[in-house]
């Protein structure tokens, strides 16, 4: 049996509960689809109980990065009490190279990436890109080395923007961790746009291009406004707020069944972020 996990941004008690309802067996897969750490209450205990259990498969989503990037000195600690709490844990050094070695993209009879797809590439150019992604941070000898890539997304927003291999990189990253909406008229991401599907403008969500190119799943994270309320068997989300005092959810690719888990941690107030 094979479970696909939502965002679960250090909701611990919500894991464990949301496992208990799923039970699953020793011989099962948990896929967990990136946002691991931050927001929550426990992000120390979900990174400890993630890197340790040996039925999870990871993809990496923008929180998890930006951990790194904070290891890196990239961007400070005190943009998050985590990162402060990770970064000084005796075990620290462990959970960032395992976060380093984990993917940005997972192929089998379903796609699962954190955040999105883009139109301009075929499902090929994503599966390439997401292998060099990896292999460049899997290789990093420091992580302050990510802080060429990462300030280069900043700005990296669209495909006719790639002049080089750092360029495409730069992409690459907020493609998988970041996009929510696309510009209908250009292909631009939208980074600031973080609620639901109601109007705007010219900006379409990114699963709109892909609903008939692919006859597999697509399962992404990321997008909490979404509540996972999305009507399309093929195109399924997963981040149901659960940090927000909403739900975990985990979806079953096997059976198409979902289940829930109420939040059971302390929630933060709704942001839309």
């Amino acid at each position: 049996m094979r479970w696909i996990i939502g965002d679960v941004h250090g909701c611990f008690l919500s894991l464990q509960g949301l496992l208990n309802k799923i039970g699953p067996s020793s011989e099962d897969t948990i896929y967990f689809v990136g946002d691991l750490i931050n927001r929550g209450q426990r992000s120390v205990e979900t990174l400890d109980f993630i890197f340790n259990y040996k039925q999870a498969k990871v993809i990496l989503g923008n929180h998890d990065i930006a951990l790194l990037a904070s290891a890196g000195g990239v961007i400070s600690p005190d943009q998050s009490p985590c990162f402060k709490d990770i970064l000084s844990h005796a075990k620290a050094d462990q959970w960032l190279e395992w976060l380093k070695s984990q993917l940005f993209l997972f192929q089998s009879d379903f796609i699962m990436v954190h955040a999105g797809l883009h139109p301009s590439w075929t499902i090929d150019e994503h599966l390439k890109a997401a292998k060099s992604l990896h292999e460049w941070l899997k290789g990093l000898n420091s992580l302050k080395d990510i802080e060429g890539i990462w300030k280069r997304s900043q700005s990296q927003l669209h495909p006719n923007n790639i002049n080089c291999h750092e360029d495409y990189l730069a992409f690459a990253l907020n493609v998988f961790t970041r996009l929510r909406m696309i510009d209908r008229d250009n292909y631009q991401i939208a980074l600031d746009i973080k609620t639901g599907l109601q109007d705007h403008l010219k900006l379409e969500p990114w699963f709109k291009y892909f609903e008939d190119k692919t006859c597999m799943p697509i399962i992404f994270g990321h997008w909490a406004a979404l509540g996972g309320k999305l009507d399309n068997r093929r195109i399924i989300g997963l981040d149901t707020g659960c940090v927000w005092g909403k739900k975990l959810t985990a979806y079953n690719p096997d059976t198409y069944q979902f289940t829930h888990q109420d939040c059971l941690d302390e929630p933060n107030d709704w942001q839309a972020q």
